[in-house]
């Protein structure tokens, strides 16, 4: 949720924290999936009002498989066991990088909505849960979360967000 690696540590020890803190509210009879996803989401959006988000970077050095580029064919090795094109491969991260942009421009429930369902995999009925409301309003947050994306990124096509 926060597209920075450092961020998300720390939003991820915070979560855990809290969760052991407040191991004595949970009830059995819920969901122990959607109390855990509701104090993480809550945390998120809290870290999404105190602070500025930082752009998104993309480090150009990437880590091999092998990790031996000592000798010159191991470069050579890692680029043609990849099947993109470098084209293809700098397109796809600059889409990336848009599309993670984008979504860091939604306003901070319609992004909550968006990569809880989308990008966690969860039912609307479990985003409700999480976000503590009803599930018209997670169905509503999402509609404006896709119509933005639309306006924002009128040429990636929907299946490649």
């Amino acid at each position: 949720m926060s597209g920075n690696y450092q961020q998300a540590e720390d939003l991820f020890q915070e979560t855990f924290r809290r969760v052991h803190a407040k191991a004595d509210t949970f009830n059995p009879q819920n969901s122990f999936k959607s109390w855990l996803y509701t104090i993480a989401t809550n945390i998120a959006i809290d870290g999404f009002r105190r602070t500025s988000r930082q752009p998104v970077t993309v480090s150009l050095s990437g880590t091999y498989a092998n990790n031996s580029l000592d000798r010159p064919s191991a470069l050579h090795d890692s680029l043609a066991a990849s099947h993109p094109s470098p084209l293809d491969t700098a397109l796809n991260i600059e889409r990336k990088q848009n599309v993670q942009s984008a979504i860091a421009r939604l306003p901070d429930r319609q992004r909550a909505t968006l990569i809880l369902i989308y990008y966690q995999g969860l039912s609307y009925s479990e985003a409700a849960a999480a976000l503590g409301c009803s599930i018209g309003t997670v169905k509503t947050q999402m509609f404006r979360a896709l119509r933005k994306l639309a306006q924002l990124l009128p040429d990636i096509q929907g299946d490649k967000l």
